[in-house]
């Protein structure tokens, strides 16, 4: 990340917190949705992600993020399965009119 021939030259390298890159990638963040969080372009993110402290840091991040999304999915298929289990002792309890409410003989 340097600039020219003379010394100082080229531009500034953009300060790119790692903790709040692993948060967005945690967050399941595009790279086009980092980028714009650092006001840098995704052709930044994509070559400090050649740099194995900032590869690290979004792989935990996203790694957390899938674990997340993991976790709520798994919350969200325990409460279908309890609102089912419910739905069945109600029909099971229920009496079953198959004469679509005419008399019977």
């Amino acid at each position: 990340m340097s600039g020219g021939a003379r010394q100082g030259a080229g531009r500034k390298p953009v300060k790119i917190d790692v903790e709040q890159l692993e948060k967005l990638c945690g967050l399941q963040c595009t790279d086009a949705e980092i980028a714009a969080w650092f006001h840098v372009s995704t052709r930044t993110i994509e070559n400090r992600r050649k740099y194995r402290q900032f590869a690290e840091a979004m792989e935990r991040g996203r790694a957390k993020g899938r674990i997340s999304v993991r976790r709520h999915q798994m919350k969200l298929l325990e409460a279908r399965q309890r609102h089912h289990g419910r739905l069945a002792r109600q029909t099971v309890a229920r009496p079953t009119r198959c004469d679509h409410g005419r008399a019977r003989r």
